[in-house]
């Protein structure tokens, strides 16, 4: 009998570990010289997901060519990178703009801009098995629709500036 008590016991307490095991969190330094960029990937099942997390902006540099930026992005196959961009312009350095990325589509314009002197962006992003991506930066939102959207990986990178991606995680 005890025994059975035993067994039955040991077996409850790995199934209650198994039902309650977070997603695991993770951390992103990315810090780059003007004119250069970094990334970091992660290889993901195909279908919905949500990626959540927050960027930090540490500072931003300065290149004739290169524009600050981090970029949480999508990658699909064959079709391209769908995702959030953060960057800001040498025209308008006063602001970061916040823009989806889409597959084959150049220079999207922003959905929302705010004060370049923000330190810290929460963001989310969420695809649905339709195709549907919902962005949502600094409490601003916006969506687009890719159909036959399938990712393949997620990237996050950063050019021209030191961001930390923390706080990140990936629900599939």
């Amino acid at each position: 009998m005890y025994r059975t008590i035993a067994i039955l016991s040991g077996s409850l307490f790995m199934l209650g570990g198994v039902a309650y095991a977070a997603e695991p969190v993770h951390e992103f330094e990315c810090d780059t010289p003007a004119g250069h960029f970094s990334f970091w990937s992660q290889t993901l099942k195909a279908g919905k997901l949500t990626v959540t997390g927050t960027v930090d902006i540490n500072e931003k540099r300065e290149h004739e060519r290169w524009n600050p930026a981090a970029s949480i992005l999508l990658v699909g196959n064959p079709n391209g990178t769908l995702g959030l961009q953060i960057y800001t312009l040498s025209t308008q350095k006063d602001v970061f703009n916040l823009r989806i990325t889409e597959p084959q589509t150049k220079d999207e314009a922003p959905f929302a801009k705010i004060p370049a002197d923000t330190t810290s962006i929460p963001f989310s992003l969420s695809l649905a098995k339709d195709g549907k991506l919902t962005v949502t930066a600094a409490g601003k939102s916006a969506s687009t629709t890719i159909k036959g959207f399938k990712p393949r990986k997620l990237q996050l990178s950063c050019s021209t500036g030191d961001f930390f991606f923390r706080d990140f995680t990936i629900s599939q």
